[in-house]
């Protein structure tokens, strides 16, 4: 599991929960309070995936299925913050 939970005004966190990921990526939100976009990008900085969500906490899952090995990273913005997570496919 990798967390990352930065200092600042924002409380939330997000949290993949397995690296490698599998067909469909499994990601934990926790303490989010606004809209949240969840993008995937490949390491060049192409968006690939894209998302708007409600405030959600809890798991959702993601699809990486059509996502050839390599990395990535998943990056979450809600109000002002954004957080970003690299991962393997």
């Amino acid at each position: 599991v990798i967390t990352l939970k930065l200092k600042g005004n924002g409380q939330w966190t997000i949290k993949l929960l397995s690296n490698p990921v599998p067909a469909n990526m499994k990601v934990l939100l926790t303490g989010v309070t606004e809209n949240i976009q969840l993008s995937i990008m490949d390491m060049n900085g192409r968006k690939l995936y894209s998302n708007s969500q409600a405030a959600i906490n809890g798991q959702l899952s993601l699809p990486a299925a059509n996502l050839p090995r390599g990395t990535y990273l998943l990056v979450a913005e809600s109000g002002s913050e954004r957080k970003t997570l690299q991962f393997v496919k």
